[in-house]
């Protein structure tokens, strides 16, 4: 059995053997653009708190922004992630992926409020034709469902199991 050691300078390394991530973003600027972007964009979803019952097409703005958030953060965090992991001793990278970590906690903490209003909704709202056929079935994955049946009709009383698809 021969075993051979792997390169470890990635400049000697055959392209064919690395991820291409330009498809993801270009350049590491053109991802620090789009994170700048999306720093700057996460606090509108504070807009909608406190009003996503009070209309269809304000619950459907609601969705479509934080569903936008959540890919956009997706797609930086991606290109972050998998340039940290091409080599582990760029602290660059290191420091690109924490920045990440840090905006998705800030994400999540900023739309926190989504959840609970969402399941305090008349159903009158939820059952408008406003509301595109896409945002009236909520994975359990993204919306949590509740543990008990105060808030919403006929729910078990443990909840439903994380990714069963439930119709509001």
């Amino acid at each position: 059995l021969v075993v051979s050691a792997q390169e470890r300078d990635r400049s000697k390394v055959s392209d064919k053997y690395k991820w291409d991530l330009t498809h993801i973003y270009p350049s590491d600027e053109a991802w620090r653009s789009a994170k700048d972007e999306l720093v700057a964009e996460i606090p509108t979803i504070k807009e909608f708190k406190g009003t996503l019952g009070s209309s269809a097409a304000r619950l459907a703005d609601a969705l479509e922004l934080g569903s936008r958030l959540s890919k956009e953060f997706a797609r930086d965090y991606v290109y972050a992630s998998m340039m940290s992991d091409t080599d582990t001793r760029v602290s660059k990278y290191q420091g690109m992926q924490q920045e990440m970590i840090q905006l998705g906690s800030m994400l999540g903490a900023e739309a926190a409020f989504i959840e609970p209003e969402i399941l305090k909704i008349d159903k009158a709202v939820i059952d408008d034709p406003e509301i595109p056929p896409n945002l009236k079935y909520l994975s359990g994955d993204f919306f949590c469902a509740p543990f008990t049946t105060s808030d919403v009709e006929a729910g078990p009383g443990h909840g439903w199991p994380a990714n069963t698809r439930w119709e509001v």
